[in-house]
């Protein structure tokens, strides 16, 4: 029995001991500025629904009525300041735990509306979760005596994508994806085409392919999604799942029109930091906006973000340009590949490279 906590312990606090604060710190700094991006659902828009539709089950929302349109505006409102808080490091632990309960709080009520978007519970997960990681020791208002990382949270972070990706391969298989007589895949293509919800390659893939090739898409998708939670104890196969999940839900956008780049946040917490960090000069970028942390620019912020919501409805950057989905999830997408490719490119030269030896 001992050898069991002795292995969970070591997976738990060791095996993804990659980050330091800095990294861990900019990661926050990231996961804020990439929220400003993409945002998270406006829960304003909940005044917009039918209240016959309103059917909360198994969450917060079941102890309430549906609440006035003026509590999901300050809601909303609420969001933002704590985003902001967390960007500029002010009592990081505290602004990300109250963020990550503000988030649920507004998930609860918007998916007793029936419709669930699965993007937004990851990024709901990750303040909850990184407050214990001390994120908020560098590149932050305020300065901090404790530089170590908590590790921990970062395992867990793994466990929550892998066992999420687990449930989602089961489900497959429990209810007849993998059934030989009709192909899943195609089914999803088939009807995104003609519901006219097409991406960049519908068009091209509903032309192609065998029930052969179909099924084995099928079998490939499944034992992608179910391995994930295998591969979840060791750092390194479970940073080439990430990388081959951020491969599938680019095919998925560009196929079936569905964007999972909320996901791709989450996903950089387990991408090469050493490579943003270093030839990226992310680090030196970081520093520089560091120096600008300070409480009458947090204030200006403040102001500023709250004014642009108030007069032009959105404060998010990829709402206000003339971009499809697929172009407005391209930033995302572009980053991590150039992160991705970049690393590679690292490795190979560092490894083809010879070491200077002195003698």
């Amino acid at each position: 029995m001992n050898w069991i906590v002795s292995a969970w312990n070591k997976w738990l606090f060791d095996e993804y001991k990659f980050l330091g604060a800095e990294a861990v710190g900019a990661f926050r700094v990231f996961y804020c500025l990439a929220m400003f991006l993409v945002g998270f659902n406006s829960y304003s828009s909940i005044s917009r629904y039918a209240p016959e539709l309103y059917n909360p089950k198994r969450s917060l929302a079941i102890w309430f009525d549906l609440p006035s349109p003026i509590f999901f505006q300050l809601l909303d409102y609420f969001i933002l300041l704590c985003l902001i808080l967390l960007l500029f490091g002010f009592r990081a632990k505290w602004t990300s735990l109250i963020l990550g309960l503000a988030l649920i709080i507004g998930n609860s009520f918007l998916y007793s509306f029936d419709k669930i978007s699965h993007g937004n519970l990851l990024t709901t997960f990750i303040p909850l979760v990184m407050a214990f990681s001390n994120w908020g020791a560098r590149f932050s208002i305020e300065r901090s005596d404790k530089q170590e990382v908590e590790y921990w949270p970062v395992s867990l972070m793994s466990f929550i994508i892998g066992f999420g990706m687990f449930t989602a391969g089961v489900f497959k298989v429990v209810g007849g994806w993998l059934n030989p007589s009709y192909q899943a895949i195609k089914f999803h293509v088939f009807k995104s085409f003609l519901n006219l919800r097409e991406g960049l390659f519908t068009g091209v893939v509903v032309e192609m392919g065998t029930p052969v090739l179909w099924e084995v898409m099928d079998y490939v998708i499944v034992i992608f999604e179910i391995g994930f939670l295998l591969v979840v104890f060791n750092r390194k196969w479970f940073q080439g799942w990430i990388v081959a999940a951020i491969f599938f839900h680019i095919g998925v956008l560009l196929v079936l029109d569905i964007s999972f780049s909320k996901n791709v946040v989450v996903y950089f917490l387990f991408l090469n930091w050493a490579f943003i960090l270093g030839t990226m000069r992310y680090s030196q970028f970081l520093s520089f906006l560091t120096k600008g942390f300070n409480y009458p620019t947090m204030v200006v912020f403040i102001l500023a973000i709250f004014a642009i919501k108030y007069f032009f409805g959105s404060p998010y950057l990829m709402s206000h340009l003339p971009f499809d989905k697929a172009g407005n999830s391209s930033i995302l997408f572009g980053l991590a590949l150039l992160v991705i490719f970049g690393s590679w490119f690292q490795i190979f030269y560092e490894r083809r490279t010879p070491k200077n030896v002195s003698l």
